[in-house]
């Protein structure tokens, strides 16, 4: 008898944290969905996964290649996918019960092409944690992804056909924010669905790519470099945020040049301060323009 639920393809690259990845892959391994096939990507890791493969078995396709980042790995799932969706999971973060289910059953409803929730941060080794909502985060977010896109990897499902079809590929060349040239390209080509509820805990640990001021930086005048200079985007920018990327562009040509890493993560933090209150400027103007368009 033919299931009613759709297949889905988690993919979950993996470099460091076989600790984290056994949690990470369980919280798969709990969901209420019947369908699902769990691909996880051996980065090059250097950790030993003897453990990790004798207790998992056959509830994983572990496929192994040389390090070549985050972007490669999530490709080289999405190329051995066989679900009617992928869904994508760090190996450090956590699904919530429910996910799944809740979330392709609406994506199903909606005919959604991609989609995405609100998601919880918690911090390793303590017991904060902080709510982010990712409402405001649907239809059109071609904008967004320029400026500011909360989106988290884990939160992200899409539709494994429309992928192959438009040839749709995470950037490999990008160590970070590869993720929005990926959201980018996909907004061009359908809205994105909001799903109502919080599924993912995404964990802090103190190297997280999006709490470095030099990683920041360097991506913003990539983007630019991309965009601005090299290409063209389709839509109009608020003007602090096509200031905010001149001067970050500006700023990376000097933070380039400095050898010693601290050093140039204290340079990034002082050079990038201007830049970010642009963006938030620029992030606060959409905001108002969505809620205006209620």
């Amino acid at each position: 008898m033919k299931s009613v639920y759709p297949k889905v393809s988690v993919i979950i690259p993996f470099y460091k944290g076989v600790n984290w990845l056994d949690e990470a892959v369980d919280s798969v391994i709990a969901q209420d969905y019947p369908e699902v096939e769990i691909i996880i990507i051996n980065d090059g890791s250097p950790e030993d996964l003897t453990r990790f493969l004798k207790k998992y078995k056959d509830a994983v396709i572990m496929l192994t290649q040389k390090n070549k980042g985050p972007a490669a790995a999530r490709n080289t799932g999405i190329n051995a996918a066989t679900g009617k969706y992928v869904a994508f999971l760090d190996a450090d973060d956590i699904w919530m019960p429910g996910k799944l289910k809740c979330q392709i059953e609406a994506m199903e409803q909606q005919n959604a092409v991609w989609g995405q929730h609100s998601f919880e941060i918690f911090w390793e080794g303590s017991d904060e944690k902080r709510f982010i909502d990712t409402s405001r985060y649907q239809g059109d977010v071609r904008k967004e992804t320029f400026i500011s896109f909360k989106v988290q990897t884990g939160t992200f499902v899409v539709r494994t056909q429309e992928l192959n079809q438009y040839h749709i590929r995470y950037p490999e060349s990008k160590r970070y924010g590869e993720d929005d040239r990926f959201y980018y390209d996909l907004a061009c080509h359908w809205p994105l669905h909001y799903t109502e509820g919080t599924y993912l805990k995404f964990r802090i640990r103190g190297t997280n790519a999006a709490q470095q001021a030099k990683v920041q930086l360097l991506n913003r005048a990539s983007v630019y470099q991309e965009f601005f200079i090299d290409g063209e985007i389709d839509v109009q920018l608020p003007l602090s945020a096509d200031i905010g990327y001149k001067l970050a562009f500006g700023a990376a040509k000097v933070v380039r040049k400095i050898k010693n890493n601290r050093y140039a993560e204290g340079v990034s933090k002082a050079l990038y301060l201007v830049p970010y209150i642009l963006f938030k400027i620029a992030d606060y103007s959409l905001k108002k323009e969505r809620d205006c368009g209620k």
